[in-house]
């Protein structure tokens, strides 16, 4: 009998906009994954382009919850996948989970911003709180202005110079090195990821396609997340992903979808185990 991951799913739970916990959701469950949902904070709606959302905080939950789990015989986490978690207190609890629970894999999305700045009721303190929650995490996956916001090098120009360096700097702040990934990085007509592999820079690109995909990094760490769970290498599963997160772009641009991606056919392609260039 094969064994089925169990992953610990962390970020928000936003009623309106197809991102974030309702992307990563299905998609972990088409990797035959065991998600255990656990929303840092409830949204009506995604903070982009929707107006002000209604809140509800889940931090003092997440306290209890930890409470409550360690009275589960057998409960045990092979996974983590932490994504938008939008305040101190919960970064906090969140922190004190990973502690206990100690996932093997803990595969952690940064999401601080893009184009330059902090997304909405985000600031330096948050910041600052975010950075310690890193020490936990495995794999990192920011954005170029993530990890500008988190190396503190000047990525004004994005090249393999600067990206190296802000890598190797985030990595020398934090106590123990982690396999960061950079994504977003655009290229002329091409859209890429920078990793690194025995500390050579690696890179992979896929098609530029000119539009704003809300959830777009949300699905990335969800995908990377399922085949990291299927044993791929860090350089192949990066690969594969992209691959995947440009079907669910390629879908998106064909339907109604104005917030999210289109994931029928992914969930399709993953559950079937197929991997397409």
């Amino acid at each position: 009998m094969t064994k089925q991951i169990t992953t610990l799913l962390a970020e928000d739970l936003s009623a309106v906009g197809n991102i974030s916990m309702t992307e990563a959701l299905p998609i972990l469950t088409a990797f035959g994954q065991r998600p255990v949902p656990l929303p840092t904070v409830v949204l009506s709606a995604q903070t982009e382009g929707l107006g002000l959302p209604a809140k509800l905080q889940t931090a003092q939950w997440l306290e209890q919850t930890n409470q409550q789990w360690q009275g589960i015989d057998d409960l045990r986490f092979d996974q983590a996948l932490i994504g938008y978690v939008g305040n101190v207190a919960a970064l906090a609890a969140l922190q004190q989970l990973l502690t206990t629970w100690q996932p093997t894999e803990v595969i952690l999305d940064p999401v601080l911003g893009d184009h330059g700045t902090l997304y909405p009721g985000l600031d330096a303190k948050y910041v600052t709180a975010l950075s310690s929650l890193l020490e936990l995490g495995t794999v990192l996956t920011p954005n170029v202005t993530e990890l500008e916001l988190l190396s503190g090098v000047n990525l004004e120009v994005v090249d393999e110079q600067h990206l190296y360096q802000a890598i190797q700097t985030l990595n020398h702040k934090l106590s123990t090195p982690k396999q960061i990934i950079v994504t977003g990085v655009k290229r002329q007509d091409q859209m890429g990821s920078f990793w690194l592999v025995n500390g050579q820079l690696q890179s992979y690109f896929v098609k530029y396609l000119p539009r704003h995909f809300s959830g777009a990094g949300d699905a990335f760490a969800a995908i990377l997340t399922g085949y990291l769970g299927r044993g791929l290498n860090l350089s192949v599963a990066v690969q594969q992903t992209m691959n995947t997160l440009q079907l669910a772009m390629n879908a998106t641009l064909t339907s109604d979808y104005d917030s999210g991606l289109n994931l029928v056919d992914v969930l399709r392609l993953i559950t079937n185990g197929e991997n397409k260039e």
